[in-house]
Formats: C-alpha cells, sequence, structure tokens
C-alpha cells in the first residue's frame, strides 16, 4: 500500500479539516490497507490529525520531520 497522500506534517496544510488547531498529532504507521484505513477514518472522525505511513522508513521520515503526540506501529511490519 503506498503512502497516503498527505502534505508534509510541518505544513499548516497538513492539519486534517475537520480537526481543531490543538488536536493531538498521530502517526498511524501500517501496511495493510483496510486496517489503515480503518484507523485514519476513526482517528479523523474523533477529530485527531493523521499521517499515515505504510513502510517502516517512510515512518521514520515523518516520526522525525513532525511532532506527533502518539505513534501507532504496526508491531509486524516488514
Amino acid at each position: 500500500m503506498p503512502d497516503r497522500k498527505t502534505p508534509e506534517p510541518t505544513s499548516p496544510v497538513a492539519q486534517a479539516a475537520e480537526a481543531p488547531a490543538g488536536a493531538p498529532y498521530i502517526l498511524v504507521v501500517e501496511d495493510e490497507e483496510a486496517i489503515a484505513q480503518g484507523l485514519v477514518f476513526n482517528l479523523e472522525r474523533k477529530g485527531y490529525r493523521v499521517d499515515l505511513a505504510a513502510a517502516g522508513e517512510r515512518a521514520l521520515e515523518l516520526a522525525k520531520a513532525g511532532r506527533y503526540d502518539l505513534i501507532v506501529l504496526d508491531v509486524a511490519l516488514p
């Protein structure tokens, strides 16, 4: 599954439209598309700002560049 097409985490546009400015920022790292989309959908509905990475290398890049309050990591990621 390719990474979700989102702006860079440092960009103000990276915030989800529904998320308030001070909402917690979450990075979801999941390679199974159905699980990833379910997590993102539900987190955004609850008002969180969410970025998604499908691979560990991309997740590391985002984690280093962004200011995440939480990282949800698939422990069985290849």
